[in-house]
């Protein structure tokens, strides 16, 4: 007679396997759907998908307009009366140390807002983070509002970094975890077109209070932030979390409703799209058990995450980027009066929109490395020629228009080709299991090399320091060559592949350059449903 416990071991094994064996046939159904699936019919499919990551995405626009306000108070006249001082010119001027504090202070708060909200997001979900952040920073605005003294100011500014760190890493998550392989990249590098429309507001601001001698010239900025917050947090309200986190978090149910909120399919297409994500979710449990950093750095993760990393933290960098920012500033001391750098600044910021919008007709059709390769290199020509133009006599006026027209020109061809790139691959590169973690480790490497460059770039441009003034440029068209070749040697194609499709990719160390002629299977050697039907 057979024993009564072998036979519920035997009921529940057989349980499981058709469990699995219907998890498995859905998600082969979906994989196969989502790897043909065009643009339109994502588009018809995932429209709220789409929307709802705009909205998400939306405290982007108001973290860009307050960080691009800094950068840009430099080259303010009003701004370096109250905080700055005299010069023997009879000009004001916010010391380099200062400066430095300023810029840096914003990028410290940002690292502590990281890493908490790296912790936050995995225990409370995407949507509370945001609303917590938003709340946040409602009440820190006041301070460098009413901001007596520059270190008051500092203090405003470092604990405002903090909410506005993790407000920059999870929309990238959220857009990546929703969204279809056919929409991913316009949806995760929608990110980058937020960040210039913030800084493209700030620009235009402070160019409109240039003529205003008054102390609301710098403080009408500050009280602009105050408009974003409340919206914002309304509309995240009804924004549906993301499924992935709900199926790691075992609310399968919740998962379901998710995905019905997110798409217009039928029912039985929800099943499948949940299957799928399931199915993905548990083969990274197969490699990764844990969600934690430290996992960020175990078996295949640690070349995702070093990808990631130099990728969107040093390349994003060193590519010019950390110039541009300043470029308002650049502008002034390259010899040319403060209304004409910010109008420049703003034609700047235009032509980077513009140069977006291209670069992302040419994302799906191009590719994500393709597009880098070729942008990188046309930047770091540009940026020589910036450097040799800087050879001219400094009371050639024209040789300063010309450096102002070509870092107008880098702003186009970055716009067109590198910025479109920076997000998607961020965030399809990483497991779906370790994709905030991993998004927060690159924030942070990009906010530790922006310190070290912003140091390096207010001492090489401040006039009581370096005054390298548009020399600054070979430095940069050096370091930008250097990233054409790591780019070629280390970062992979994924366009139009799932995540169970780049788990295949990865876990078999294929090399980056053989991504796109290289047999996808994420139902590999069956080792999965050999893994599975044992449990």
């Amino acid at each position: 007679m057979a024993n009564p416990k072998d036979q519920v071991d035997t009921i529940e094994m057989v349980t499981s396997q058709s469990v699995h064996h219907t998890l498995t046939a859905g998600a082969k159904h979906e994989l196969e759907a989502e790897r043909t699936m065009t643009l339109g019919q994502a588009l018809r499919m995932y429209p709220k998908a789409i929307m709802w990551s705009m909205v998400i995405s939306l405290p982007i626009i108001m973290t860009g307009y307050d960080l691009a306000l800094i950068g840009n108070f430099y080259a303010f006249p009003q701004f370096n009366q109250k905080y700055g001082e005299r010069l023997d010119d009879g000009t004001y001027a916010l010391a380099a140390p200062w400066q430095s504090a300023l810029t840096n202070g914003v990028l410290v708060g940002e690292m502590l807002g990281l890493l908490a909200n790296g912790w936050a997001c995995e225990r409370w979900g995407y949507k509370f983070v945001t609303q917590m952040s938003l709340a946040i920073l409602t009440c820190l605005i006041f301070i460098p509002f009413f901001a007596p003294t520059v270190q008051v100011l500092l203090v405003g500014q470092i604990l405002c970094g903090i909410p506005w760190g993790a407000l920059t890493t999870l929309t990238i998550a959220y857009a990546a975890d929703v969204c279809p392989a056919a929409i991913r990249a316009y949806m995760t590098s929608y990110v980058t077109l937020c960040w210039i429309i913030g800084s493209l507001l700030a620009t235009g601001v402070l160019r409109g209070l240039l003529d205003r001698k008054d102390e609301w010239a710098y403080r009408i900025p500050f009280a602009l932030q105050w408009m974003w917050p409340l919206p914002i947090f309304c509309a995240v309200f009804f924004a549906p979390e993301s499924p992935y986190w709900l199926i790691r978090h075992d609310r399968v149910e919740e998962a379901r409703h998710a995905i019905r909120k997110l798409t217009s399919v039928p029912t039985e297409k929800v099943e499948d799209i949940l299957a799928l994500m399931t199915y993905t979710t548990q083969i990274e449990e197969l490699s990764t058990q844990g969600t934690s950093y430290w996992d960020c750095f175990k078996g295949t993760n640690l070349r995702r995450t070093e990808i990631v990393c130099i990728y969107g933290g040093v390349v994003q960098t060193l590519c010019g980027q950390a110039l541009a920012g300043l470029s308002v500033y650049f502008f002034t001391r390259a010899g040319l009066d403060p209304s004409h750098a910010f109008s420049l600044g703003l034609g700047q910021l235009g032509i980077l929109l513009v140069g977006f919008f291209l670069g992302w007709i040419c994302l799906n059709y191009v590719g994500r490395r393709q597009l880098a390769l070729i942008g990188l290199s046309m930047l770091s020509v540009l940026l020589f020629i910036v450097g040799f133009l800087s050879l001219a006599p400094k009371t050639n006026t024209d040789a300063s228009w010309a450096a102002g027209v070509m870092l107008v020109a880098w702003s186009f061809v970055a716009g067109v080709t590198f910025y479109p790139t920076v997000f998607p691959i961020q965030g399809e590169i990483p497991s779906t299991r370790l994709r905030g973690k991993t998004i927060v480790l690159q924030r942070n490497l990009y906010n530790i090399v922006g310190v070290v460059m912003s140091v390096l770039n207010l001492y090489m441009l401040n006039p009581t320091q370096w005054n390298m003034q548009k020399q600054i440029a070979f430095v940069y068209g050096s370091t930008c060559f250097c990233c054409v070749i790591y780019v070629y040697f280390r970062v992979p194609e994924c366009k139009g592949l799932t995540y169970a499709e780049l788990d295949s990719l990865f876990d078999r160390k294929v090399d980056a350059r053989r991504f796109t002629t290289s047999a996808a299977d994420p139902f590999f050697d069956q080792q999965y449903d050999a893994k599975t039907e044992s449990i």
